[in-house]
């Protein structure tokens, strides 16, 4: 049997937008989404957010879309509740084609009024991974030196 040594990651990048009118959008996407075509041109993709919370209410469906130039917006179906930039800070790595998407702590996102958001003001984009989760491996070299530690305390007595 061939185990990995390589911790395993949870994956999944919780997003916190903390809006300069106190408005609160929280939302997680998979650190390696399938990206989807952009509404917006060749210049981005768009990832669905199964759910996202809006100052605490109750969640709701969203698609997020992230700009080769930097920034992001924020449609619920066909509305658009957030169009911001990030200076050209590129919230992901690699190609839009095959994305990982990066964390972020106190990211300024700048206000673009262009196509009339809902909450069309700026931003600060807070973006965290959860703990890393330790691979099988290091699951059974634990508990393996676990066990070897109390057969010793054993044989000692």
């Amino acid at each position: 049997m061939i185990l990995s040594m390589v911790p395993a990651f949870a994956g999944t990048i919780t997003y916190t937008l903390s809006g300069s009118s106190a408005d609160t959008i929280t939302f997680s996407l998979s650190q390696t989404p399938t990206p989807s075509a952009c509404a917006y041109g060749s210049g981005c993709f768009s990832v669905a957010t199964g759910t996202l919370s809006i100052d605490g209410g109750s969640a709701i469906t969203g698609t997020v879309s992230f700009y080769a130039g930097g920034g992001l917006s924020i449609l619920q179906g066909s509305t658009l509740l957030v169009n911001n930039g990030s200076s050209g800070q590129l919230l992901y790595s690699t190609v839009p084609v095959n994305p990982t998407l990066l964390t972020f702590s106190s990211l300024q996102l700048s206000e673009a009024s262009t196509g009339g958001p809902r909450y069309d003001e700026a931003f600060v984009l807070n973006a965290s991974t959860g703990v890393p989760e330790p691979s099988t491996a290091m699951l059974f070299l634990a508990a393996g030196s676990l066990l070897a530690g109390v057969r010793l305390r054993r044989r000692s007595r």
